[in-house]
């Protein structure tokens, strides 16, 4: 009897100190809820579901949810998430061609470069060859493959500038003009203090240094 006694008490111990420690479950119970008596409260509210942006290893270090992902603690934004100018940041930063202008300057001249180089020999030296003929005016031929290459790095580094002049300038912005289901319900919010100040500060740290390349 004294041995039941025992295994009784350290049961109800036992029991007592995972109620305590909160590993049953969500919900925080009295001691005789474990034999059946006595409510059970919900104390712990489930917690909110939040989007996050997956970003790349050279953003934001790994897999890992960015820091502005979730929004301003305390704040309603009524924006939506796609559209608020700091996730469209982090949209940008981790676009396969947007992200080349974040790098390095010797890095983005190199991806450039390369982008010329391949269109030249694979496009527009094939394209210049059915107008000239190679093998009388070379040089000439030459010279229109090579001005095809320079056309589309051109419109690639403008294509990034106007991306991330746009963000840029909605990061600056003391409001945000955005769309709740179209263009025909277009809205305006005004940036509180703080959402403002952190997307001046991201602003003048990550996006003007890209602009100035």
């Amino acid at each position: 009897m004294a041995a039941n006694n025992g295994m009784l008490l350290r049961k109800f111990s036992l029991s007592k100190d995972l109620v305590s420690l909160g590993l049953l479950s969500n919900n925080i119970c009295s001691p005789n809820k474990l034999s059946g008596h006595g409510n059970c409260r919900h104390l712990l509210p489930k917690k909110k579901i939040l989007r996050g942006v997956k970003a790349k290893d050279d953003n934001w270090g790994g897999d890992k949810m960015p820091p502005f992902a979730n929004g301003s603690p305390g704040i309603e934004c009524p924006v939506p998430f796609d559209q608020q100018p700091v996730n469209e940041y982090q949209s940008l930063a981790n676009s396969d061609l947007f992200s080349w202008a974040n790098e390095d300057v010797a890095k983005y001249g190199l991806r450039l470069m390369g982008i010329g180089t391949a269109f030249t020999v694979f496009i527009g030296w094939p394209v210049a060859r059915l107008s000239v003929n190679p093998e009388q005016e070379l040089l000439k031929c030459g010279v229109g493959a090579l001005c095809g290459g320079l056309l589309v790095v051109t419109m690639a580094a403008i294509r990034m500038y106007l991306g991330w002049a746009y963000v840029g300038n909605r990061l600056f912005s003391a409001t945000v003009e955005y769309e709740e289901t179209g263009w025909y319900d277009g809205e305006v919010w005004v940036k509180p203090p703080e959402v403002l100040a952190r997307d001046r500060l991201l602003g003048s740290y990550s996006v003007k240094p890209v602009l100035n390349r």
